[in-house]
């Protein structure tokens, strides 16, 4: 196969990744050893488990180097309690078959993944994690990376199951979950089950969950359940959930949730962050956290499209507890239990006046806020 033997080289990176062994290692493309382009056709690339660490740098490569799993196999298998780091690769084109978990990554239970300028795009699965899934108890770190246009049944961009999860500095943008009908499908862009979920100085932006045949849709952008997720400066916009869909007990199958859905976990934390432009067919547009405590600090929270009057927010504590509160938000049309769920805090509800989603100088897009602006 094409898997990235050299000129001058006997050595493919299939055999690299084997040659390392059970001690630190790193693997370094230069251009006159490494082609650019690594189209796998034997099958994905495996770590050993107990991999220690292995390291696979490609940053001497002005564009990087693109490992393809050419629509045939996943790309990289992380083994039980091994470590990978990658830098400035591009993991594109892994499909699994059946109902294999990760579509372009698989990290093994207590393995670890570390993804450094690099880009996961184009991969899909009929499973959960189109573009990385994470076992249990395992861990990734996304910094300073994109994740884009991946397929799952859930967990579009990236599924975390009982693991942790941490995005810094990243883009997830354009996953989408999909599946047939009457299905459980969340998390357009990222799902976390029982785990933590950590986001900072990212955008989640244009992300979708359903097709409009399936009877739960919930987390076009975001979507936690049974653990505990913060959000802090970042921008979650423009994504949907798709249109409602009659479930198989002829109930509404009420799709909702845009923007961010949390549910029966510990803690929701946003601050600092904006919520807009995100849409749902189903209740809310923006933001809920359905039996998960919130702490909000900061954040404009407005123009997000749902069927009801509070297209923007959906809080219920099951205690009626309202919501913690720090500094001053701008907060669009809310409701919940207790009824006012913002009792006592400082919330304005003029129009936040936001520029377009763009490069604005940042390493992501946002929208920052226009002159004259309650936000400024």
């Amino acid at each position: 196969e094409n898997d990235g033997i050299g000129e001058g080289s006997s050595t493919s990176l299939r055999e690299a990744i084997q040659l390392a062994g059970l001690s630190n290692h790193r693997i370094l493309f230069t251009g006159t050893v490494f082609p650019e382009t690594i189209t796998l056709d034997k099958g994905q690339l495996g770590i050993p488990a107990d991999q220690p660490g292995l390291f696979i740098d490609a940053s001497d490569i002005p564009n990087g180097v693109t490992i393809s799993g050419n629509e045939m196999s996943r790309v990289f298998d992380i083994g039980q309690t091994a470590s990978l780091a990658l830098h400035n690769l591009t993991i594109t084109l892994g499909k699994t078959s059946g109902v294999e978990n990760g579509g372009g990554i698989f990290i093994n239970g207590r393995g670890t993944l570390a993804l450094n300028d690099s880009t996961v795009t184009l991969n899909q699965t009929a499973a959960s994690g189109g573009g990385i899934y994470v076992s249990e108890a395992g861990s990734a770190v996304v910094n300073h990376s994109t994740v884009s246009k991946n397929q799952a049944m859930s967990g579009g961009g990236i599924f975390s199951d009982k693991s942790m999860l941490v995005i810094s500095g990243s883009v997830v943008s354009g996953n989408r979950t999909s599946g047939p009908a009457y299905s459980r499908i969340h998390g357009g862009g990222i799902a976390s089950d029982s785990g933590s979920l950590e986001i900072h100085s990212s955008a989640i932006v244009d992300n979708r969950v359903g097709d409009g045949t399936n009877s739960s849709s919930l987390g076009g952008g975001v979507y936690s359940i049974y653990g505990s997720a913060s959000i802090d400066n970042s921008t979650i916009a423009n994504n949907s959930v798709g249109t409602r869909a009659e479930g198989t007990d002829g109930e509404d199958g009420r799709p909702t949730g845009g923007g961010v859905v949390a549910e029966s976990g510990e803690k929701l934390t946003i601050r600092n962050t904006t919520i807009t432009g995100n849409s749902s067919f189903g209740e809310v547009g923006g933001l809920i956290s359905d039996g998960t405590s919130l702490i909000l600090e900061s954040s404009i929270i407005t123009g997000n499209i749902g069927s009801n009057n509070q297209g923007d927010v959906y809080y219920y504590d099951f205690n009626d507890q309202p919501i913690k509160h720090y500094g001053v938000s701008i907060i669009g049309a809310a409701g919940g239990s207790p009824e006012n769920p913002f009792e006592g805090a400082t919330i304005l509800s003029a129009d936040s006046m936001l520029a377009p989603l763009g490069t604005y100088g940042g390493p992501t897009p946002t929208m920052p806020p226009l002159p004259g602006s309650p936000a400024i």
